[in-house]
């Protein structure tokens, strides 16, 4: 109940925000402007990349798991509940990226669209290029990251295991010779 109250106020919030006016003297409310929070190609594309991430890291189920024990007030096994915090990273970090990357796009679109772009705005699109393909290698790794360290943890597990099963062998054969 606490998450879903802190949801909803965080949406008042956005949209109260959206809809004050801050040129006047006075607080005004203008509806007008809540709908520049709405673009729906732009939520398609954040949401997308999450999804993709997500996908290609098979970590939908552990993203639901986590998601459904947030609500239901559920205990997840340790394992279960790693794999579903590593799941909502990833999910926060492609919607950066993602969030970044469309900053970026657009800020490209809006420099084409000036006529200054003499000297000072080649410059700026360079800067902004630079963030872009770091934002977009970022974005493409992403996935292997995660993927590889679920592959450490799931070896480390087992190298521990094998160990204790080395260590109680050794064990039972040491009683054995003695007796």
């Amino acid at each position: 109940m606490g998450y879903a109250l802190y949801l909803v106020g965080c949406i008042l919030l956005a949209a109260l925000t959206a809809m004050a006016n801050p040129f006047s003297s006075s607080f005004q409310l203008v509806s007008a402007n809540l709908c520049n929070l709405v673009d729906l190609p732009t939520l398609v594309w954040v949401l997308a990349v999450c999804a993709l991430a997500l996908l290609g890291t098979r970590s939908l189920r552990p993203f639901g798991r986590g998601l459904r024990a947030a609500f239901r007030r559920e205990v997840l096994p340790a394992a279960q509940a790693r794999e579903s915090l590593s799941a909502w990273k990833l999910v926060s970090l492609a919607a950066l990226l993602a969030g970044g990357l469309g900053f970026l796009n657009n800020l490209f679109a809006m420099m084409h669209s000036l006529d200054f772009m003499d000297e000072v705005g080649l410059a700026l699109n360079l800067a902004c290029l630079s963030l872009y393909y770091a934002l977009f290698l970022d974005l493409l790794l992403l996935p292997v990251g995660v993927l590889l360290k679920r592959q450490l943890e799931t070896t480390a597990r087992n190298v521990k295991n094998d160990s204790s099963i080395q260590g109680s062998i050794s064990l039972r054969t040491g009683r054995r010779k003695a007796g």
